[in-house]
């Protein structure tokens, strides 16, 4: 009994494998970022910046429409609070994400709609601090959800929302009574990547 389990086991992982495919690509894409503060008095605003995106990924489809995909982006965020510029920053970002593919009867291979989410790590590769004095982390921690749709099988349009799970920025100085405070980003991101 047990050695049919392992069989009929080995001889499933074998199919998976056999089924799965393995794309690379580029990428590119827009964001507007915000700043999130915890303790962000009333009569101060957190207002949108607009930053920039690009580099290469990978995907893994498996079989019943998973898959997994995981990019190295440049990244560069800014915001500010109020008219306090919080900076440009500049991360080496990368998310990997657990995609779900729907499958279309008859326009599949032209139009695949899909949903992803998952975690994003970004590391500081730029300066460390602005010109009034706000620290960046060297390290920011955020979680994607996202959807979007592939068009005849190599182009994928996706939007998708960045919530900071860390803060990335360790000191917001010059505005009154959140000096010593961190923030977090959010970011709404519209991308395009091509897969060959």
């Amino acid at each position: 009994m047990m050695k049919k389990a392992v069989l009929i086991l080995a001889l499933a992982m074998m199919a998976i494998g056999a089924s799965a495919q393995l794309r690379f690509g580029v990428k590119a894409g827009v964001g507007l970022n915000s700043i999130h503060l915890d303790n962000l008095p009333a009569d101060f605003e957190s207002e949108n910046r607009t930053g920039f995106t690009g580099g290469v990924m990978v995907e893994l489809n498996l079989p019943l429409g998973l898959g997994v995909d995981a990019s190295a982006m440049y990244t560069r965020r800014s915001g500010a609070i109020d008219k306090y510029e919080v900076g440009v920053r500049d991360y080496l970002s990368v998310p990997v994400n657990l995609k779900y593919k729907f499958g279309m009867p008859i326009v599949g291979s032209v139009v695949k709609p899909f949903i992803f989410t998952g975690p994003e790590l970004a590391f500081n590769i730029g300066k460390k601090q602005s010109e009034m004095g706000t620290e960046y982390k060297k390290f920011a921690a955020s979680w994607n959800i996202g959807l979007g749709v592939e068009l005849i099988n190599h182009v994928q349009v996706a939007a998708a929302y960045n919530m900071g799970i860390s803060k990335s920025i360790s000191n917001v100085l010059g505005i009154p009574d959140v000096v010593e405070t961190g923030a977090k980003d959010r970011c709404w991101t519209i991308t395009a990547a091509y897969l060959f």
